[in-house]
């Protein structure tokens, strides 16, 4: 298994135990692929957030591969299951990130981005990434859709999914984060996400595992024309999280180095509105409850995707 804490070796350590956990983690994912779609490359591998495992129990003749399998370490947060699980949905291979592992459990950047980093290096080519967040804006109900435009972060070096790494399976050692989301995946959510209110707006990355209290959300409040600002987008909602943005920036990176071969972007599945905007104070439990409600939308608008 990977050492988890580069302080405790060393980062030139830590960074060989990391490449030697991808590359080995990366043909075992290999191999579980060929065998469990009979030789296909997924034509979608999914992220799934909190709450949002159960399309696994959609999928025709399904395969699973732990994270432990793997020398990832266990998904403690409760509605991560923490495994890939390959089969078919409305006929099409795909591959589901069942869970994830997240900054707030103690696990540094590049560890949290290794799941991502093993499904791009085994040959995965379009990923959608889905989370639960928190909305931001009145307008934006709990069960709608957020199809993520823009994500803001400050990350310091020992958080950060790049820190230290680069190369053949990482990618550049400097990129633009805007490689990490594609313009014409988007389209193709939009396109055939017509029937489904799919919002359009950006991301905020807050560590956990705390919720955000009332002064946060006004600070995010004040911040959005400068988050937000920008041409047809002024307008558009704003939702906070815990995840994706590791994913995101590893898409990026690799991208740099291969010419963009990811297709990527990510949906927020809104579950629980920012404190003061509501009269129940935010929870993980409401989270897992609430997530059934855009559950069902996502499910359509990635077998849309499919068709």
């Amino acid at each position: 298994m990977i050492i988890t804490n580069p302080s405790l070796v060393g980062q030139q350590a830590y960074n060989e135990s990391y490449l030697k956990t991808l590359k080995q983690g990366t043909e075992k994912l290999s191999d579980f692929l060929s065998n469990g779609l009979f030789g296909q490359q997924p034509k979608l591998a999914v992220v799934l957030g909190s709450g949002l495992g159960g399309l696994a129990n959609d999928l025709e003749a399904p395969q699973s591969l732990e994270f432990t399998e793997l020398g990832l370490p266990v998904a403690g947060a409760q509605g991560h299951a923490g495994r890939f699980v390959v089969g078919k949905l409305e006929g099409e291979p795909v591959l589901l990130q069942q869970g994830r592992i997240h900054m707030y459990e103690g696990h540094p950047g590049p560890l949290v981005a290794l799941p991502i980093r093993m499904m791009m290096n085994a040959g995965v080519r379009d990923i959608l990434i889905t989370n639960a967040a928190g909305a931001l804006d009145p307008k934006v109900n709990i069960g709608d859709l957020v199809l993520n435009t823009s994500f803001h972060f400050q990350l310091p070096p020992a958080y950060h999914p790049s820190t230290g790494l680069s190369g053949e399976m990482i990618g550049s050692q400097f990129y633009p984060p805007a490689f990490g989301y594609s313009e014409e995946m988007m389209e193709k959510i939009k396109e055939r996400a017509k029937e489904i209110p799919l919002h359009e707006g950006g991301y905020v990355f807050r560590f956990g595992p705390n919720y955000e209290d009332p002064s946060d959300i006004r600070d995010l409040s004040l911040k959005r024309s400068a988050f937000l600002d920008i041409g047809e987008i002024k307008n558009a909602p704003l939702v906070v999280g815990m995840s994706t943005v590791p994913e995101i920036l590893a898409v990026a990176q690799f991208n740099s180095q291969y010419q963009g071969a990811i297709k990527c972007c990510s949906i927020s599945n809104v579950t629980n509105l920012g404190a003061g905007l509501s009269s129940i104070q935010p929870s993980h439990q409401e989270v897992l409850e609430n997530s059934a409600l855009g559950g069902k939308r996502l499910r359509e608008i990635i077998c849309g995707f499919l068709g």
